[in-house]
């Protein structure tokens, strides 16, 4: 690669010109910046070429003068240079010259040649001006001094395992921080992505989970996912129910025939039982004392409010084919013969007190009795910062809405709920609601 400068200069011993007309720079093969650089010229005066030998200074400099190299140890110092009609050659850094800096052209990017030349009869060197300065084929050397200083940096980085972020490019660092779009995905990654997962890709605990048989082992309610859990917590409403069950519970019996495939189980086997009498003397004693009716449940407590509907609900008693009447004091009460007996209008002097049910079959009467008493609206307590609501009605049921993370609801999950559902459904007289907790009592004094 070759770069011309023109330089001048003027001698007051001589009043001439000095021409130079080619400068050029070339690099000798070496790819270090401390090999020798060559420098041709040619030195002419009053268009005539010089012959013999030259007294030559150079220098390489900065714009602000300050000289980076010299061939020699001072400025003065000069080599004897052959000249063979006005042309010349020099290794500058070579030919008994101090050498040139390694990063010469690295540390100083904008550099100027300086010659200076020895004149006979003349103590001081006269300046060749204008200095030129140096544009190319060192430059390009100092880049490839620095391309293969940053390729040993990397190589030693990598091979420590230091490649930090700071030895790393912008454009590199800016693609290590973008975002990887679909658009610059290879076509087999997309291809991935877009697949059916079959078995065979897969990992192999999951085949494993997927091929496991269980025998006798139980499936842990840890296992189940949290939408299973809601389901086996939740009430089961007449929307969850099938079509066919709904349609069982909605069917109305006119003068057909029940079947026994329609009785449940335990009817079944009450139809199919032989009864094995062991023994005489107390038969009718003792079939009476087994048909007869038995109390199974307490004495139920209902709370009325004015003008409102109120239910009353009898004692669980057991027994086959048993008949039910409610008094109100020894006055039957007309159409009261069932387990409950419903009041469309609650009036507190006439309805409040107690009743009494007789619940007869054919082989004994067993008395008991409901409790009536005056109660008040519904009552409405929220929890303190809990979000969740207790609702009271006047028939001693108790409904829970709201928040629920911490199962303060009290419908056995930890599922939120935005309507009211039932949680007990008689008893309750008085509900409490605090910080994700509730507390409720009921008429039998549990809490």
């Amino acid at each position: 690669m070759l770069f011309f400068v023109i330089m001048n200069a003027t001698t007051n011993k001589f009043s001439s010109r000095f021409l130079l007309p080619l400068l050029a720079f070339f690099l000798l093969g070496s790819t270090m910046a401390a090999a020798p650089v060559a420098y041709s010229g040619k030195l002419a005066v009053n268009g005539i070429n010089l012959d013999g030998t030259a007294q030559l200074s150079f220098a390489l400099r900065d714009a602000n003068g300050t000289a980076h190299w010299r061939n020699g140890n001072d400025a003065n110092a000069t080599i004897a240079v052959p000249v063979d009609r006005g042309h010349y050659l020099v290794l500058l850094g070579g030919q008994g010259m101090n050498p040139l800096p390694s990063d010469l052209f690295l540390d100083h990017p904008e550099l100027y040649l300086q010659v200076r030349i020895g004149l006979s009869g003349n103590s001081s060197l006269l300046h060749l001006t204008p200095d030129r300065r140096i544009t190319a084929s060192p430059h390009a050397l100092s880049a490839d001094v620095a391309r293969n200083a940053l390729v040993a940096d990397l190589a030693k980085a990598v091979q420590s395992g230091a490649v930090t972020k700071e030895m790393l490019s912008p454009s590199v660092l800016a693609d290590l921080n973008d975002t990887i779009t679909r658009s610059r995905l290879a076509a087999d990654i997309l291809s991935d992505l877009n697949g059916t997962i079959t078995r065979s890709r897969l990992a192999a605990d999951i085949l494993a989970d997927l091929n496991r048989t269980a025998t006798n082992s139980t499936i842990a309610r840890s296992r189940l996912a949290a939408d299973v859990l809601a389901d086996l917590n939740g009430t089961i409403t007449r929307s969850r129910l099938a079509a066919d069950i709904l349609a069982d519970l909605n069917r109305t019996d006119t003068n057909s025939t029940i079947s026994r495939s329609r009785l449940a189980a335990d009817v079944r086997d009450d139809l199919n039982r032989t009864a094995t009498v062991v023994g005489t003397g107390n038969l009718d004693t003792g079939l009476r004392a087994y048909l007869r009716p038995m109390l199974k449940g307490g004495v139920q407590k209902s709370y009325g409010n004015v003008g409102l509907p109120i239910t009353l609900k009898a004692p669980e008693v057991d027994g086959r084919f048993l008949s039910y009447q409610w008094y109100k004091g020894e006055t039957p009460i007309a159409g009261a013969t069932g387990a409950q007996h419903q009041i469309a209008e609650f009036t507190a002097t006439r309805d409040a007190g107690d009743y009494e049910i007789r619940v007869s079959n054919a082989f004994a009467v067993l008395k008991t009795k409901a409790v009536l008493e005056r109660g008040t609206p519904i009552k409405v307590v929220s929890g303190n910062l809990s979000l969740h609501s207790l609702l009271l009605k006047s028939n001693g049921s108790l409904w829970a809405m709201g928040k629920n993370d911490y199962g303060q609801l009290g419908v056995g999950s930890n599922t939120n709920r935005n309507s009211a559902v039932q949680v007990v459904a008689s008893g309750v007289t008085q509900i409490a609601a605090g910080y994700k907790h509730s507390i409720f009592l009921k008429s039998d004094g549990s809490i």
